[in-house]
């Protein structure tokens, strides 16, 4: 069994918000997306059937960026510099805005093995196991990727000060849903 072409339209969105992530740059990501299911379509004959479609692709994905980024000399785009650049326009006492802007930088200063375990778990909602698959470690080392990026992140924000403070004051204040 293997997958159809509206299995593989359906990923689309999955991909591109994590090339995006990746890569910081719309277009980049665009392109990195267009080869990986290039790639997919190329090599579906070893699709296992059974198998996790979006753990397949992200895998694909993920191979196709660090090709890319040994080609280039392991040069990146500086991630602090685009991700102010591109959130740069908020509003004055817009605070959720300024904690959202802040995550953002965040999550682009976590070194790339972990930043791509916690877009893939918590913003892919990929689970241990397939993230593993994804990019080809044992699901203890996502664990403690994982682990290790929640805790940055954690004292990167806590550090970050009054908006930061302001943000966890106004997520007490909701009520959890679900």
């Amino acid at each position: 069994m293997s997958f159809s072409d509206h299995d593989l339209v359906h990923q689309i969105p999955h991909l591109r918000r994590f090339a995006i992530s990746l890569l910081r740059n719309r277009d980049r990501a665009d392109d990195l997306v267009q080869d990986c299911l290039a790639r997919a379509l190329a090599k579906k004959g070893s699709f296992r059937a059974g198998s996790n479609l979006r753990s397949w692709l992200f895998a694909i994905l993920h191979n196709l960026f660090i090709d890319g980024h040994r080609r280039n000399g392991g040069r990146t785009v500086s991630a602090a510099a685009d991700l102010a650049i591109e959130h740069a326009r908020v509003e004055p006492r817009q605070d959720d805005r300024m904690l959202l802007k802040e995550l953002f930088v965040a999550i682009a200063a976590l070194p790339d093995a972990q930043r791509f375990v916690l877009l893939m778990v918590a913003v892919e909602g990929l689970d241990y196991q397939e993230a593993a698959t994804a990019i080809g470690v044992p699901v203890g080392t996502v664990r403690s990727r994982l682990s290790r990026a929640r805790r940055i992140l954690r004292d990167m924000l806590e550090a970050a000060g009054p908006v930061a403070d302001i943000g966890a004051a106004a997520t007490e204040r909701s009520p959890v849903v679900g």
